[in-house]
């Protein structure tokens, strides 16, 4: 395994590598065969051959004299370093570093009990962390949210009222007294016949 960094001075530019910039370890792919191979090439204008890799050094050169570029490279590295460290602490809990700003760290997890798990461990894990980052002064955990339930849940039909009680609703709103449940019967009412 190997930072991004390394990754790109080697001359990787698989895009499986650059993916990885935000997750713990971004292995090298420069061993794993590309789909496309030379020997189906064919020349000619619209089929150029591959890049070599002094060409894709090159881009690693030019992205290492970027100062935006290096900054931002060595910020993943050392987020890669403080999930490898919590990996580490925490073998068998997942969890994934997500931001380091302004002193304070935060980790997802997968789930609610998770992150409940881990925040009783925070004290000691803040120690750990400290130890390579001077500058964490809080760790923050989340659980992970999923869209897909607040979809579901929010876009669920719902069952209309039959007629019956709406003639209970309009006649109890006749009998009521007070101006505020009055209105708020009779708005009830309107959606509902409205929806029909």
């Amino acid at each position: 395994m190997c930072s991004v960094r390394a990754c790109l001075s080697r001359g990787c530019t698989r895009m499986t590598c650059i993916r990885l910039l935000h997750r713990a370890a971004a292995p090298c792919c420069r061993a794993v065969p590309c789909y496309r191979s030379a020997s189906r090439r064919t020349t000619g204008p619209r089929h150029e051959p591959m890049k070599s890799a002094a060409t894709a050094r090159s881009v690693a050169s030019w992205l290492d004299a970027e100062p935006g570029f290096r900054a931002l490279a060595a910020r993943v590295d050392r987020l890669v370093a403080l999930q490898a460290r919590l990996a580490g602490a925490c073998p068998g809990i997942p969890l994934t570093v997500v931001s380091l700003e302004a002193g304070t760290l935060t980790v997802m997890t997968p789930s609610a009990a998770w992150a409940g798990r881990l925040r009783q461990m925070t004290p000691t894990l803040l120690a750990l962390v400290r130890q390579d980052c001077a500058q964490v002064s809080r760790i923050r955990i989340v659980p992970q949210r999923r869209a897909s339930a607040t979809m579901r849940a929010a876009g669920a039909p719902r069952a209309a009222l039959p007629p019956r009680a709406l003639a209970d609703l309009a006649q109890l709103m006749a009998e009521v007294e007070g101006p505020a449940l009055e209105q708020a019967l009779a708005n009830l009412v309107r959606r509902h016949r409205g929806a029909r």
